[in-house]
């Protein structure tokens, strides 16, 4: 069995390197980076995603959680467990939908300080390394693709695709996430009334910021339903 890794925002998968170690090589996990340089629409990252030949398991991260959920709607027969990550089936923010492309383009040229980093993503005491590498990911990718990935997320709808799916379903949350708060889980919740749901003492980043825990309510959801 195979398990798809579905990045955030950067869309490299490098953000991943901390939980990896973590997860059982049973689940045989895959991380999946989307394209650095060309802006797409959740619609085309999800129909460019290499599915797997037989039964396979997802955890989407972030950015990634429509995505996960349209791949759970598309393949109901072979998605033998779907874990979320601090993510939703809408736009977390209202104020999202009424930043221009333009604006949002330029806010992602400029060099974001330490301080804004720490407080919408890896709370108040991350490591150098970890702001090191999340500095390293956002810069790997092209400010227009960042700006066409926010704007997606402004406009995604994905309660249907998430209400008609039938595989086995897990909510990773973390308690601090000032990006995606209270509300996208209790939507989830609403929608599929008997996920499994799991809330750390964590800022947005949950799998960079808990790794080890993390990965291991992950193996304890995803291993159970690997094939005999």
């Amino acid at each position: 069995m195979e398990t798809l890794l579905l990045p955030g925002m950067d869309g490299t998968g490098r953000l991943f390197a901390p939980l990896i170690p973590h997860l059982s090589s049973a689940l045989g996990a895959r991380i999946v980076a989307f394209p650095p340089d060309e802006p797409q629409t959740y619609e085309q990252l999800l129909d460019a995603i290499p599915i797997p030949a037989g039964t396979f398991c997802i955890i989407a991260e972030s950015f990634s959680g429509p995505i996960g959920i349209g791949l759970a709607a598309r393949h109901p027969d072979r998605v033998r467990g779907l874990v979320l990550v601090a993510t939703f089936v809408e736009s977390p923010s209202t104020l999202a939908r009424w930043v221009p492309t333009w604006l949002s383009r330029l806010l992602f040229e400029l060099r974001m300080p330490n301080f804004a980093l720490r407080t919408a993503l890896l709370g108040k005491t991350p490591g150098l390394d970890q702001l090191l590498e999340l500095r390293a990911a956002l810069r790997a990718v092209k400010p227009t693709v960042l700006a066409a990935r926010l704007a997606a997320v402004a406009a995604v709808d994905a309660k249907d695709q998430l209400a008609c799916s039938t595989a086995p379903l897990m909510y990773l949350g973390g308690r601090r996430d000032r990006l995606v708060g209270q509300k996208a889980l209790s939507q989830v919740k609403r929608l599929r009334p008997d996920v499994t749901t799991h809330v750390l003492d964590a800022p947005h980043l949950v799998l960079q910021c808990r790794p080890v825990e993390a990965g291991r309510l992950i193996c304890e959801f995803l291993l159970p339903l690997a094939p005999p």
